[in-house]
């Protein structure tokens, strides 16, 4: 079956295999089969027709997030982030239960600068099973550039309890917890964090 064959393929990272493939077999295809050919064209970097596969595949089947996702990936990769912020919000309405909308949901909007959307996106984020480590450490950088430095230092703290301690995210989260900690004037927790960081 041709979606199962694209699968496998997208499954490998054989992306140009799938543009290959497709353009002999275009006819009829099922919308995942779509998806998976607007995959492929996403991860080459060809985003016009990334767009248009996925659109497809959105037309033959609005029920399924995964398109969507992709296309507001695409759209943010772009720097088109109100368009980003429309597909997310649709998945989102399919599946409110994905920590990943609403963690790319809350990126669009810190790149649009409406950082209290983005921070209701984000602390949605993490109240959800499976978030990944960035919206954690992105509720910080908002409090952050909102000059809110007690409420970044706290969103700090939070993220180094939640995240993993082998990811830059962590390496980051000690650093301003130093930081924060040495501008309130409090050397001792910045110290221990200062040396957290020097034994990573």
């Amino acid at each position: 079956k041709i979606t199962e064959k694209l699968k496998t393929l997208s499954d490998s990272g054989l992306y140009t295999d799938i543009i290959d493939f497709h353009s002999a077999n275009s006819k009829d295809l099922s919308a995942k089969s779509l998806f998976y050919i607007g995959r492929a064209y996403f991860m080459t970097e060809d985003d016009a027709n990334s767009l248009k596969y996925l659109e497809q595949s959105i037309i033959k089947d609005a029920k399924d997030t995964e398109p969507l996702y992709l296309k507001g990936v695409t759209y943010r990769f772009m720097g088109k982030y109100e368009e980003s912020v429309s597909c997310f919000k649709k998945a989102i309405d399919l599946n409110s239960e994905e920590s990943k909308f609403h963690a790319s949901l809350g990126d669009s909007y810190y790149d649009l600068k409406k950082y209290e959307e983005a921070l209701a996106a984000y602390s949605m984020a993490t109240s959800l099973e499976d978030c990944p480590d960035r919206p954690y450490s992105m509720i910080a950088q908002v409090y952050s550039n909102l000059k809110e430095n007690d409420k970044a230092l706290a969103a700090y703290y939070n993220a180094k309890s939640n995240i993993s301690k082998e990811t830059n995210s962590y390496i980051n989260a000690l650093y301003n917890i130093g930081l924060f900690e040495s501008l309130k004037g409090n050397y001792d927790q910045a110290e221990q964090a200062f040396e957290e960081l020097l034994k990573i």
